[in-house]
């Protein structure tokens, strides 16, 4: 590799008694040219053999042409690197290995090396190593060692004649407490080399690449969070602070707000350090990258455009929109004047594209569940009017009958990543009539598909602890029961003084006492699947269990940290339920009638008609009311049982509650009285089942009233 070397003028006033630099070959000058050149010392020996091997190969016309890399194992703790390049006669062995400095590749950029230090970087690991030369039928023998003050040796051992091809090997004894450490350098070394090596002894695995966003010589990588410059196939992390200087230094900008950007050079693009650790920040260094990163930034704009538009579907699209920008917030800045017109099928990405987000408000039903690495606790909100996209977001479909929530929580909790990372996930409760192929969710999303959502079937079941904690005088375990969420039931378990959370009824019998009342375990089960459904929260991480109250006193669990009175959790409960569903509770208990008069067997009829009349729209609110009563009425009588009986709840006292009874009788009763055919029907005894035929010609004869009506309304307007 050619590096950047200036030619200097320098204008003298007069002769001056001069004397040039030069360097004392001592054991001082070789440490710190070889164990002291470098801070990662394994990382450089297989980084410097591995470019000697690739130059050696590209000299030879084999730059395809793999060359052997023996990892170290436990039984045989030796790295080596074989090529299969040029090699060398006996003469330039002697000459490049004794001499620092000395390379053969400094005026081709066809090559990586230039320095010559990178064959004597295995004395920055060993004490010595072997090299191996084969050339034309013959092997050489090489030992390089340090001598007893510490100065390198090259000596010859042994000469033969082989069958080998041409190549070098270079040998070297690894500490066994390094083996998993040269594997996993080297899995570093190679992974932008075009041509693996061909590796013996332990093999390794490479990281997997997810090319976000790709560009001519560049690409941003989703499952890294460094930036790089790769040049002759080694990579080099970027420093933004270099490359400032004057100017609003949005090259140096555009690289700190980047993640994973790879970018890759010709070889001598830009400048290295001796140790080849990092990039020297030369003049002509500074001015190469700060001209890349403006022709990259010159392509993001076409490029997104192209992403965004070659998904399969909306959702997709978003996704990729969010994981690109992700990836390097500046380019939110480079796509600014584009921001309203990237689209989807003529579809604009977001509602708000500064968020990410799309706006779900009366549209979707959603509960949202966020955690931050830096506490336990799960937020939950039901209030979502906005989907935002950006960070970790996942998108769960809730199948199950219950328990769906616990398990996305259970999720949460254990796959939480890095510090400083929020989950975000939203959860869509599937209604009556939808399924996990088809609900409005997807639609809302941008055509997603169920393959684009984590479904709670699919994740692991909520377990409880069943083990005993032993009893006394080798007697069997205490049975206890325990609240499974996932079956909304009470199970039998043994017991335990050792639960976590653990939340105690007094139960004998088959029933549980609350108060002064004793109640089935069903009915308390309802009560619970109660609090998990509609308080997540208040609830999340607790284990309820039923005790007999012998083992609760034997076992004096009142006294323990670890178990609660569980009865003091449900008063919190319901008295939260009974404040924010009193008018539900009052609605469930009172009965509203539609008529006073009997007129409700005419409620067909109306819901016949094909015009729009007063009468029908209190049917379709009636209608509506019932349809809402008896979704909830269980529920809320449940509520209302359940603080009357626990100690201290507050209740809804209905009988100092205010009815109107006449909130759909009056005004449908009133409406009724517009169609005096319907009052000759009931005279006749009209009460029973109605059949089809009739009832379309009473709806047909409450369409002509309201036509004529409607007619006479437009002529008195003429």
């Amino acid at each position: 590799m050619k590096l950047h070397a200036g030619n200097n003028v320098i204008e003298k006033s007069g002769d001056f008694e001069e004397s040039k630099f030069s360097i004392e070959a001592s054991s001082k000058a070789f440490f710190i040219l070889s164990d002291g050149l470098y801070s990662n010392k394994v990382l450089a020996v297989i980084r410097e053999l591995s470019t000697n091997a690739y130059d050696s190969h590209v000299d030879a016309g084999k730059r395809d042409v793999a060359f052997d890399v023996h990892l170290p194992t436990a039984l045989n703790p030796v790295f080596f690197i074989r090529d299969y390049g040029t090699s060398m006669d006996h003469e330039n062995c002697m000459q490049l290995y004794t001499t620092y400095f000395r390379s053969t590749r400094n005026n081709s950029n066809d090559a990586v090396g230039c320095l010559g230090l990178g064959s004597k970087a295995p004395f920055a690991y060993a004490d010595s190593f072997t090299v191996e030369a084969y050339l034309d039928g013959k092997q050489r023998i090489y030992n390089a060692y340090k001598n007893e003050d510490g100065s390198p040796v090259f000596s010859l051992m042994h000469e033969n004649d082989t069958t080998e091809p041409n190549g070098i090997k270079v040998s070297i004894q690894v500490n066994s407490n390094d083996v998993n450490r040269f594997n996993a350098e080297a899995s570093k070394v190679y992974e932008f080399f075009k041509v693996k090596p061909n590796f013996i002894g332990e093999k390794i695995s490479f990281r997997k690449i997810d090319k976000v966003l790709a560009g001519d010589g560049w690409y941003f990588d989703d499952n890294a969070d460094n930036n790089l410059i790769i040049m002759g196939q080694i990579a080099y992390p970027v420093d933004h602070f270099q490359i400032m200087g004057d100017g609003d230094n949005k090259e140096a900008r555009f690289i700190q707000y980047s993640d994973g950007l790879r970018i890759f050079v010709n070889i001598g693009d830009v400048d290295i350090t001796p140790s080849r650790e990092s990039l020297s920040y030369s003049k002509d260094t500074k001015i190469n990258i700060k001209s890349i990163v403006n022709r990259i930034t010159s392509e993001i704009a076409s490029k997104i455009e192209d992403q965004i538009k070659s998904q399969p579907s909306l959702y997709k699209a978003r996704i990729k929109y969010v994981q690109i920008s992700d990836q390097c917030s500046s380019i939110k800045n480079a796509i600014e004047s584009l921001q309203k017109s990237i689209t989807w099928n003529g579809q604009k990405l977001f509602d708000n594209i500064v968020n990410e987000s799309i706006n779900v408000k009366d549209k979707l039903s959603l509960t949202f569940l966020s955690k931050s690495s830096y506490r336990k606790k799960i937020n939950s909100s039901k209030d979502v009017e906005f989907v935002n996209f950006t960070g970790d977001m996942k998108v769960f479909v809730d199948d199950l009958a219950r328990g769906g929530l616990s398990r996305i929580k259970k999720f949460m909790r254990e796959n939480q990543k890095a510090y400083g990372d929020e989950q975000k996930c939203y959860v869509h409760k599937l209604k009556d009539g939808e399924t996990i192929d088809n609900n409005c969710l997807y639609d809302i999303l941008g055509g997603a598909t169920k393959d684009d959502v984590v479904l709670t079937s699919s994740l692991p079941k909520i377990t409880y602890d069943r083990s005993s904690s032993g009893s006394s005088g080798g007697l069997p375990p205490i049975h206890i029961h325990v609240f499974n969420e996932e079956t909304g039931r009470f199970e039998v378990c043994d017991m335990s003084v050792k639960y976590e959370n653990a939340y105690y009824f007094t139960e004998a019998k088959g029933n549980i006492t609350i108060g002064y009342k004793d109640m089935g375990e069903s009915y308390i089960a309802d009560a619970l699947n109660f609090m998990h459904k509609y308080y997540p929260d208040e609830v999340d991480g607790m284990t309820f269990y039923a005790v007999k109250p012998s083992v609760i006193k034997n076992r004096k669990l009142a006294e323990r940290s670890n178990w609660s009175d569980a009865v003091s959790v449900m008063r919190t409960v319901f008295n939260k339920a009974v404040a924010d569903r009193k008018q539900d509770i009052i609605d469930c208990n009172v009965r509203y009638g539609l008529s006073a008069n009997r007129n409700e067997k005419f409620a067909n009829i109306f819901s016949a008609t094909k015009t729009d009349n007063e009468a029908k729209r209190i049917v379709v609110e009636y209608n509506k009311y019932e349809k809402r009563i008896s979704s909830m009425r269980h529920e809320m009588e449940l509520v209302r049982a359940m603080s009357t009986i626990i100690p201290n709840c507050n209740s809804v006292d209905l009988s100092a509650t205010k009815i109107d009874n006449t909130k759909f009788s009056k005004r449908f009763d009133d409406a009724v009285q517009k169609y005096p055919m319907l009052k000759v029907i009931a005279n006749m005894g009209y009460y029973g089942n109605v059949s089809q035929n009739d009832i379309k010609v009473v709806a047909d004869y409450i369409d002509t009233i309201e036509s004529a009506e409607n007619m006479s309304n437009i002529l008195s307007r003429i």
